[in-house]
């Protein structure tokens, strides 16, 4: 990640905007043209570009939730890099699984992804305007997708996966078993809604009284604050930063930070 250093005291600030807000005087663009080359200082400091090959601050850790490991959702294809996007394509393609195994009393049988693919493409067809984002149904795309979201499909509809290679056939094989749903498939369910287990958001904890926010936009909507200051404050830009109304110090840091270190 690329950071700005401070050649007086080797001091490392997350962004230029992160020098200014440390200094209290409005230098951000300055201190960028410096680390461009085409400012020899800005306030009598020099500054200059520096990459750590660190792991990114405030990530959860590893070892955390099934959704936080894969980080499932908020990666893919650009035009799907909305949170709530995927949110809801997810959700969206757990309704058509569900219709199509309420409509189909075999489900427990193996099933390739083409089969997959052209019976939830009839069952789309019927239900499609329950769908709030189009889906173009193919058995490449019934395998990825399954895959991608194995563990919520196994624990929501019992699903099973058995990979072959034969001369006849090579690929996934797919049932669903409603004997192994999970039963606690409805806390599953609710987790695809909620948005503490499907995006790269990083909890955060105000120090002064060492309440903890699932991310910095729920801190900063739910204190009326800034959430680039609660960014810089974490980043250890800013030691802290008063609050707009009340003049009341605030001090943030990650709660990766402050939990597992």
């Amino acid at each position: 990640m690329t950071r700005v250093r401070r050649l007086s005291d080797g001091k490392i600030f997350s962004n230029p905007r992160g020098v200014a807000l440390s200094v209290g005087k409005p230098i951000a663009k300055a201190v960028y043209y410096c680390c461009r080359g085409y400012l020899f200082s800005v306030e009598g400091e020099q500054y200059e570009w520096v990459y750590e090959e660190s792991a990114d601050r405030g990530a959860l850790p590893a070892e955390g939730t099934y959704w936080e490991r894969q980080a499932k959702w908020s990666s893919g294809h650009s035009s799907w890099n909305s949170v709530n996007t995927i949110r809801q394509r997810v959700f969206d393609r757990s309704v058509l699984i569900r219709n199509w195994i309420d409509r189909t009393p075999n489900a427990d049988t193996w099933r390739s992804s083409r089969m997959l693919s052209d019976e939830w493409s009839l069952v789309y067809q019927q239900t499609k305007d329950i769908e709030s984002f189009p889906w173009i149904i193919t058995p490449t795309i019934v395998t990825r997708h399954l895959m991608a979201y194995y563990l919520f499909y196994e624990k929501m509809f019992g699903m099973h996966s058995h990979k072959i290679k034969t001369p006849l056939y090579k690929g996934h094989l797919f049932r669903f078993v409603a004997e192994d749903v999970d039963p606690e498939f409805d806390i599953l369910s609710s987790e695809v809604m909620n948005n503490s287990f499907r995006t790269n958001a990083k909890p955060v904890v105000r120090l002064n009284d060492g309440k903890i926010f699932e991310s910095m936009r729920e801190a900063a909507r739910i204190l009326n604050v800034p959430i680039h200051k609660i960014f810089h404050a974490c980043e250890g830009d800013i030691k802290y930063f008063n609050e707009p109304l009340t003049g009341e110090k605030m001090e943030f840091r990650y709660a990766t930070e402050i939990k597992y270190k």
